[in-house]
């Protein structure tokens, strides 16, 4: 332990023990160098309570605030391009290491193949959708149909229309914090 401590740090405090407090005095009456720290730290205690309070210039809140609002939207912008970049050099990489992939093991044959068979499946979906609309059509009425249909364009225009109104009240209150 230094020869200093605990005093050095007792010197800072304000709120000591009235043993503390003794064993201090007594140590401060026999070392020259924590009397001295002890006056430096009076003194810059006073200088301190001396000064006035810097006062900033008019306006500094305003212009302070206009401030963070454009280094906040200018941050946002660059943490979404960060993003971004991000998330496309992922999908790049793996579209990369899937293509490879598929390159060293799949023969120009086997590509063919895997490409008849996807349009296979397609043309099988598309299929099965024209299948299920058809049986839908032959087991319930025209007016019940038309009225399923109807309920499901408004539904998507209900859902599009609430999609734009969300994104201009984005916008409006963006241009408000500007």
């Amino acid at each position: 332990m230094k020869p200093h401590q605990p005093y050095e740090a007792w010197i800072f405090e304000e709120d000591l023990s009235q043993e503390e407090q003794q064993r201090l005095t007594e140590h401060l009456s026999q070392c020259e160098a924590c009397r001295s720290l002890r006056e430096k730290w009076l003194g810059t205690q006073t200088e301190l309570q001396e000064r006035a309070m810097a006062v900033p210039r008019a306006g500094f809140t305003q212009r302070w605030k206009t401030s963070l609002v454009v280094r906040k939207q200018r941050e946002q912008k660059k943490q979404a391009w960060r993003v971004f970049w991000i998330f496309s050099g992922v999908a790049s990489g793996v579209m990369a290491g899937v293509f490879t992939y598929f390159l060293t093991q799949i023969s120009l044959a086997g590509w063919l193949e895997l490409s008849v068979e996807m349009i296979h499946q397609v043309l099988g979906v598309t299929s099965s959708i024209g299948g299920v609309l058809s049986a839908w059509t032959r087991l319930y009425p025209f007016p019940l149909t038309l009225f399923m249909v109807l309920l499901f364009l408004l539904s998507l225009l209900g859902l599009i229309a609430l999609w734009l109104f969300a994104l201009s009240r984005t916008f409006q209150e963006g241009k408000e914090r500007a």
